[in-house]
């Protein structure tokens, strides 16, 4: 079998740009946030849940996307955050209904993708009621079967599912 680790050049770049196109962006708002959030104010990222554990075959897009999990954990004990009992949270989806990925995998089925309005009505939901807000530090998964949602709340630690073959 052939390693997901080369050829190296190739893994770099797929970093290099996953770190542009996703991580790169978090990063900047939670630097934003540490300084302007308001009290009880939230920071939202995406996270993924393809990240919650290993991903061969992916590796650089797990990486990157593992490393916004543990940004919003790292957040959420960050004394700017705790001053003003802001949450950091991530929302993990499995797979967001986009014209992008329904480009990407035509064959899929789309009634078990998550509507990106439904992820949104949630967040509004959060600003608006921070009462509702899960602790902060939590990723929140997000999934889809039959165009009916589904969430699960995951604290501290993802829970790796190790498979043997």
């Amino acid at each position: 079998p052939r390693s997901t680790l080369f050829p190296y050049t190739t893994l770099f770049r797929s970093v290099q740009t996953m770190t542009k196109t996703n991580l790169d962006s978090a990063l900047f708002a939670a630097h934003l946030s540490s300084k302007f959030l308001n009290d009880k104010g939230a920071l939202i990222l995406t996270g993924a849940e393809a990240a919650l554990g290993p991903t061969p075959g992916m590796l650089a897009y797990g990486m990157v996307k593992s490393s916004t999990h543990y940004l919003v954990q790292s957040l959420s004990q960050d004394p700017a955050f705790l001053e003003k009992q802001a949450s950091a949270l991530c929302v993990v989806p499995s797979v967001i209904d986009t014209p992008g990925n329904r480009a990407g995998m035509p064959s899929e089925d789309f009634s078990n993708w998550t509507k990106s309005d439904d992820i949104a009505d949630l967040l509004v939901n959060w600003v608006k009621d921070p009462a509702s807000r899960p602790i902060s530090g939590s990723l929140l998964s997000i999934s889809t079967q039959g165009g009916q949602n589904s969430t699960t709340l995951r604290n501290g630690q993802p829970q790796w599912e190790i498979i043997s073959k």
